[in-house]
């Protein structure tokens, strides 16, 4: 009974990192437009927040020394943190609405 337990996890682990290594692979062969994570970046300076924007947009970005918005981030941040807010679109689908709990949500 014990040697079937052994089996087991040892086949679950080898199972996970089996399909943890062809989702990086898969995620690595993607075109580089597909593997870009597009959404609004709260420590950005704040005319770029406005619009979900980064400082990759601004030409010779890597010559120029980065800025962070700590502010920004705080007022992102806090309320998801401390009154387990969801926001934005990122859980459509889920069953969650906007004022609700992430507790409630159905995944």
């Amino acid at each position: 009974m014990m040697s079937l337990l052994y089996v087991l996890i040892y086949a679950s682990t080898l199972i996970f990192l089996i399909a943890s290594a062809v989702r990086a692979v898969h995620y690595a062969r993607l075109p580089l437009h597909l593997r870009w994570e597009l959404y609004p970046v709260p420590h950005e300076d704040p005319e770029r927040a406005k619009h979900g924007g980064s400082y990759f947009e601004s030409t010779d970005w890597w010559k120029k020394p980065a800025t962070f918005n700590w502010v920004g981030e705080l007022r992102s941040m806090l309320p998801e943190m401390l009154f387990q807010k969801v926001f934005g679109s990122s859980t459509a689908g889920c069953g969650c609405h906007r004022s609700r709990s992430i507790l409630d949500c159905t995944w």
